[in-house]
């Protein structure tokens, strides 16, 4: 009897095989914490970096002092690799849009009896859970845009010599801390005459602007506030909310979204967006006293100007920009800060641009590049349409985050 015990005892103690699971479920919440937490490192972390200096020059050759920059740029790096691994933590492929699209693309071409296939690519490609939430319904409104406007049907389609089946092609790419996706179609292109003729009949231009726009600032007026050549109001493609909605959505993400043309042979559209929102890289400058931030995404070119090379075109003020003149924005008027730049032969702008738009920002000092935490505004502040957000500096003081779009639309 003792035996058979044993026997089950032994049977009962052998170590079982345990299959180890190489991923964990994670509360949604638990990783917005941790980015938090994150963005509340950084920004004691930068703070220590600006001590640090400050120690440095006022304290040269002291051991101590020199230790401790030497800490503060380990911790630094550190610092550095975490906010990395967080940030792919908060990361979801492509796919995870992707996989709402051939149904929906099926669905819509056999509404308006078209063949279309749907090339997908660069699912694995990765984003930020937060923008690719935001991006998909923008995606879904380009998409159904080119099923309805630019494949053509099958009869005009045998007249320009095309197959009967069109295509749509969504790709998704990295570039540095960036993922561009692109959306192309083989239809009929966007004619930049009828762009012109529809915006002077809706009163977005007058004639005599139309007549001055290349084919390519024509083809940007899709964007403009309101603008259709829909000649009726389909389920289809939006229920009449224009490209200028898609363009405010990716532009809320500090993203861009750039369109080129051809009559005939189609229609491609770039969107570029940032791999996150919580941490960006910025510039910080100032005027006078204080200090701002703008999102590198859109700084272009830092550039010396004589004050009196600005001139006056229709009534705006301009500046010769290489072969062209560009809009300056002297933002210190929205802030009540005086001009400090009359008495100085030079002054510093910085070019910044979002789409096919562009201006310069004349600034009294350029502080550098940083990553900036990014901060909202409280509601029961008044927020201005040229701020986006705010940011705390390592000496513990905000810098209000300027909205280049917000800046562009009240030159």
């Amino acid at each position: 009897m003792r035996s058979k015990q044993a026997n089950r005892y032994r049977l009962s103690s052998r170590p079982r095989q345990i299959k180890k699971n190489k991923t964990i479920r994670l509360d949604v919440e638990r990783l917005e914490q941790l980015m938090n937490t994150l963005s509340e490192l950084v920004i004691y972390q930068t703070r220590n970096v600006q001590i640090s200096k400050d120690l440095a020059n006022t304290l040269q050759g002291n051991d101590a002092i020199l230790d401790l920059t030497e800490n503060t740029a380990t911790m630094s790096k550190v610092i550095g690799e975490l906010q990395e691994h967080v940030i792919k933590t908060r990361m979801q492929p492509v796919e995870n849009l992707y996989s709402r699209l051939p149904r929906m693309v099926r669905d819509v071409s056999q509404t308006l009896q078209k063949e279309v296939e749907l090339i997908l690519e660069g699912g694995e490609t990765e984003l930020d859970r937060t923008v690719l939430e935001e991006i998909s319904d923008p995606i879904i409104h380009l998409l159904r845009n080119s099923l309805d406007h630019g494949i053509e049907d099958a009869e005009l389609r045998a007249r320009r010599n095309k197959p009967a089946k069109g295509w749509i092609r969504l790709k998704a790419a990295q570039q540095e801390n960036h993922v561009i996706l692109t959306i192309s179609d083989d239809g009929g292109g966007i004619d930049p005459e009828k762009i012109k003729n529809t915006a002077v009949d809706k009163g977005v231009i007058t004639s005599q602007e139309a007549a001055q726009l290349t084919d390519q600032q024509a083809i940007q007026l899709i964007f403009a506030s309101g603008f259709s050549t829909a000649k009726q109001v389909t389920d289809i493609s939006g229920r009449g909310v224009g490209m200028d909605i898609v363009r405010s959505h990716i532009e809320k993400l500090n993203g861009i979204i750039e369109i080129h043309s051809e009559v005939g042979k189609g229609t491609e559209l770039h969107i570029r967006l940032p791999l996150t929102l919580a941490i960006i890289p910025g510039m910080l400058f100032k005027l006078g006293d204080h200090t701002f931030a703008l999102s590198m995404n859109s700084v272009l070119e830092i550039i010396n100007i004589r004050y009196d090379q600005i001139e006056e075109a229709a009534g705006k003020q301009v500046f010769r920009y290489r072969d062209h003149f560009l809009p300056i924005r002297f933002i210190q008027e929205d802030f009540a800060l005086p001009r400090d730049f009359q008495d100085k032969r030079v002054m510093k702008v910085i070019v910044v641009g979002i789409s096919e738009k562009r201006f310069g920002i004349p600034v009294t000092e350029l502080i550098g590049f940083q990553d900036i935490v990014v901060k909202p505004i409280s509601e029961r502040v008044q927020k201005k349409d040229i701020i986006s957000n705010a940011t705390i500096l390592g000496n513990g003081h905000v810098a209000l985050i300027l909205d280049v779009a917000g800046m562009y639309a009240t030159i």
